[in-house]
C-alpha cells in the first residue's frame, strides 16, 4: 500500500472526517463478565461531526454514549460494553456475528443535539451520511494490536 496523495481541493468532505481506531472489536475470554472496549473517535475536519454508533446485538452490548457531537479536531473515547453473556457463546472466535456501526455526518452549526440532528437526518434523503463496519471477536486480540 501507499498513502494516495492530497484529494481535490475546495469540496470539504466528511468521508474521511472521521478516525475510529480500533476496526475491529476484541472480547477475551471468560465472557462471564462485563467486558469493556474504548472505541476511540476522531474528527480530523475542519467542521462539526455527530455520530451515532448501531449494533446488531443492542441487547448485548452498552454503548455510551451511542450519539454526540464532535467539535472540529475533537476526540471522544466511546465506551463499549459487552454484558456478561447468558448463553453459551460460540467458541469459534470467527462464529461472532456480532457488528458495529459508525454512522457519522456534518452537524448544523445551531445544534448540539445530536439526536434532533439524528431524527433530521434520517428525513432527509439528500444527507450524505458515511459509515464504517466493526466487527466483534469473542477472542484476545492479535498479538501487536493496540
Amino acid at each position: 500500500g501507499g498513502g494516495g496523495g492530497g484529494g481535490g481541493g475546495g469540496s470539504s468532505t466528511t468521508e474521511h472526517a472521521l478516525r475510529i481506531k480500533p476496526d475491529a472489536l476484541y472480547f477475551p475470554p471468560p465472557l462471564d463478565r462485563v467486558i469493556t472496549n474504548i472505541l476511540e473517535l476522531e474528527n480530523c475536519s475542519e467542521q462539526r461531526l455527530t455520530f451515532k454508533i448501531k449494533t446488531t446485538a443492542p441487547k448485548r452490548y452498552v454503548v455510551r454514549p451511542n450519539t454526540a457531537c464532535l467539535q472540529p479536531r475533537e476526540r471522544a473515547d466511546i465506551e463499549v460494553l459487552l454484558n456478561v453473556m447468558r448463553d453459551k457463546p460460540p467458541t469459534d472466535a470467527n462464529k461472532c456475528r456480532d457488528k458495529f456501526l459508525v454512522l457519522w455526518t456534518a452537524a448544523p452549526a445551531n445544534s448540539d443535539n445530536a439526536k434532533e440532528i439524528w431524527a433530521s437526518v434520517n428525513a432527509d434523503a439528500d444527507a450524505h451520511v458515511h459509515s464504517r463496519k466493526l466487527r466483534c471477536f469473542f477472542a484476545e486480540p492479535p498479538s501487536g494490536a493496540r
